[in-house]
């Protein structure tokens, strides 16, 4: 989203700012009820970026290209690692409660788009 998009005291209680772009946000899973079925984890990035970047990559996309790859840096070492498969190809969130939403702010992001 457009940082510019954003209301000022928005901005303030998400508290971001040069060196918090957003949060990175992991939710556990629902339990099936008697009236809803059971919901899966879901990791959530909510980044905020500025017109510029926002309007390269809506053209960039517009124009059939495609992201092949996304990179956020997070403020906290260790949360994320990586599981036993030798290609690197499951991430392990640590997480201080498996029952209750885990926030960790994003720093910075970089993608990589397909020519």
């Amino acid at each position: 989203m457009q940082k510019s998009k954003v209301a000022l005291e928005d901005i303030d209680k998400m508290g971001l700012s040069d060196s918090k772009i957003g949060a990175l946000v992991f939710v556990p899973p629902g339990e099936k009820g008697l009236f809803w079925p059971s919901e899966p984890a879901v990791l959530q990035a909510n980044i905020f970026v500025s017109d510029e970047l926002f309007d390269r990559l809506v053209s960039a996309f517009q124009s059939g290209k495609r992201a092949t790859w996304l990179e956020l840096e997070i403020e906290k070492q260790g949360v994320l690692e990586y599981g036993w498969e030798p290609d690197g190809s499951r991430m392990v969130w640590k997480l201080e409660s498996k029952t209750e939403t885990s926030v960790v702010d994003v720093e910075s992001m970089d993608v990589g788009i397909a020519f």
